[in-house]
């Protein structure tokens, strides 16, 4: 950890972006300021590749400047760089490639999919990620009463995605998806929890719904009360995740329990030189394909690995 640092996080907002810089931070310091800004509308409207560091874009004003500066989004990006003009001594970090004015940057942090590559990159397996193992823990043991009536000795977590510009799900994919689970969780004699997120069409979560709801040990978060997606990866022996969510196949790996892909359909050259990746060191396997084991793997912590480099250098 990063001691004496002031650190301020600036998003536009994105979730998946912004629990990566979070993720960054709780590795780096003990408190910092996340700040979700709005640009003036100018700047919304024009180039993104128009700067002008000496102007704030933001609708935010700043007294202060921190010492490290994590942001991530074009808009973000724009007052990084502004803050970065004012004060030449704080450290600015941008999560993904922020595509202008690279050199400015003390580091960037891109996953090994993306093409970017300079003496200030910093590249990760996959996406960063807020899940730390106390906060798994502790989750698990918050919301361990959701799961009391799970008999079995063994637990499959089920992480489902859907439908995005790169992956589909229908139907009659769902029919294969559900056969698959109930065939692994009868060989592994196993509990089976399922969480769907808010890309799963309608129909196909209800026809798991249903199907799921037959089984004895089978819990399903229907979206009411609190999300135990971290309980889920505290109490699974397995994890078993859709192909479409690189953030979530990150966090599963995170784990170190054996990872097994959910394919949809389609796909794209970023998405499978990263699922790619994974086979070929070993990490994931693809359910319905692969044989159903308790394998070993180096666990992927990406954050804390980026935080031990940056700390390496800034002490």
């Amino acid at each position: 950890m990063l001691k004496n640092k002031s650190l301020m996080i600036i998003t536009d907002g994105k979730i998946g972006t912004e629990n990566q810089c979070i993720g960054l931070a709780d590795n780096l310091v003990e408190s910092y300021e996340v700040k979700r800004i709005q640009v003036k509308k100018i700047w919304d409207a024009i180039n993104p590749y128009v700067r002008i560091d000496a102007i704030n874009p933001s609708k935010e004003s700043f007294s202060s400047y921190p010492d490290v500066l994590i942001v991530s989004g074009r808009r973000a990006v724009a007052t990084g760089l502004h803050i970065k003009y004012k004060s030449p001594k704080t450290v600015l970090i941008c999560v993904q490639d922020p595509r202008v004015a690279r050199d400015k940057f003390d580091y960037i942090v891109v996953p090994e999919h993306d093409t970017y590559r300079g003496s200030n990159a910093i590249v990760t397996v996959g996406a960063m990620h807020k899940l730390t193992d106390k906060k798994i823990k502790a989750e698990g043991k918050r919301l361990k009463g959701l799961f009391s009536g799970l008999k079995k000795d063994k637990t499959v977590a089920v992480l489902i995605g859907g439908n995005s510009c790169n992956h589909k799900i229908d139907l009659d994919l769902t029919k294969k998806i559900i056969y698959d689970i109930k065939e692994s969780a009868k060989q592994l004699k196993a509990n089976v929890v399922l969480t769907a997120s808010r890309r799963t069409p309608e129909d196909c979560f209800d026809l798991i719904k249903k199907e799921l709801g037959k089984m004895k040990n089978a819990y399903v978060y229907k979206g009411e009360g609190d999300n135990p997606y971290f309980a889920f990866m505290d109490i699974a022996d397995y994890v078993f995740v859709s192909n479409d969510s690189i953030s979530m196949l990150t966090e599963a790996t995170f784990t170190g329990k054996p990872v097994y892909l959910i394919e949809l359909e389609g796909g794209s050259k970023k998405f499978d030189k990263f699922h790619n990746g994974l086979k070929d060191k070993g990490i994931v396997r693809v359910l319905g394909k692969d044989k159903l084991e308790d394998y070993k793997y180096k666990r992927i912590e990406n954050a804390k690995d980026v935080a031990k480099k940056i700390e390496k250098e800034l002490k």
